[in-house]
């Protein structure tokens, strides 16, 4: 649960419901971070549990009190942090989107359901540095910052701390601010692999955001091609009948194999030589 200590500042103070997701670590309207857990004790906000043991409850009292300690949520305690303009952008921006249903995203309108599962990706992307580590060191070197290996391994992103969640926000906002040249960019610098990205699929399914895969699929993939004996064979005739002879090499090329030694294209090469013959 979180909550912008600015809002709960308001004549009927309440909660709202988009401060329950994960991807809201901003309050778009003060421009503050939210927070999670009580200025004063450090204890996690537990609004449900704000009149326990008052025996008259004031009408916002469960809202604006700690459960805990009873400091008042909505006082200076002097930690409130403000945010830089383009994480607000940012934050207004994926909220609107959740809202109306979709973005434009480098000229093409795409759903707010695969925008979602795309971001979640590339959480779960950086947010993994087994994976993403050489990144993680070139987007270092820009000043943005990533959170450190998480303790807890189930649950992903969804328990990972406040802090944690906004580093992954300034993150993604970063990255798509100059979709997808920016992105690209770094991943190649790093010399990701689209495999390395895309293994992050939303629970597991074997499925990517269109949005998502077609810039990494089309720059990044270094998948080796496999072709099949049929294509090997007419690369090969149609090679010995242009140039008169046929180097592996040649072949492999031609085929736009990721290898220019290829044991199946030299054993195909072999046996049409051995028919001339």
């Amino acid at each position: 649960l979180q909550a912008c200590t600015e809002c709960l500042k308001e004549p009927v103070p309440s909660f709202r419901r988009s401060w329950r997701l994960a991807f809201h670590v901003v309050c778009p309207y003060h421009g503050i971070r939210l927070i999670d857990r009580c200025p004063a004790c450090g204890e996690p906000l537990a609004i449900h549990r704000g009149d326990v043991g008052t025996l008259t409850p004031e009408v916002d009292s469960s809202v604006r009190w700690c459960a805990r300690c009873k400091a008042d949520l909505a006082e200076d305690f002097g930690e409130t942090q403000r945010e830089e303009d383009a994480v607000v952008d940012f934050q207004w921006l994926v909220l609107e989107t959740l809202s109306r249903g979709w973005i434009n995203i480098d000229g093409r309108v795409v759903h707010s359901t695969p925008f979602f599962d795309g971001l979640w990706m590339l959480w779960n992307f950086l947010d993994a540095p087994a994976w993403s580590g050489r990144m993680r060191a070139m987007l270092e070197k820009e000043g943005i910052d990533l959170p450190s290996p998480s303790e807890n391994r189930f649950g992903g992103i969804n328990v990972r701390s406040l802090h944690a969640r906004h580093q992954l926000l300034v993150a993604t906002g970063w990255l798509l601010e100059e979709w997808p040249e920016r992105f690209l960019h770094i991943a190649a610098q790093a010399g990701i692999s689209g495999n390395r990205l895309l293994h992050f699929c939303v629970d597991g399914a074997k499925r990517t955001p269109f949005w998502l895969w077609a810039p990494v699929h089309a720059a990044l993939d270094r998948t080796m091609y496999v072709p099949t004996d049929e294509e090997i064979e007419q690369a090969v005739k149609y090679l010995r009948r242009i140039l008169g002879h046929v180097r592996v090499r040649d072949a492999c090329q031609m085929l736009n194999m990721a290898t220019n030694s290829s044991k199946r294209v030299a054993a195909v090469v072999r046996t049409q030589y051995s028919a001339i013959r």
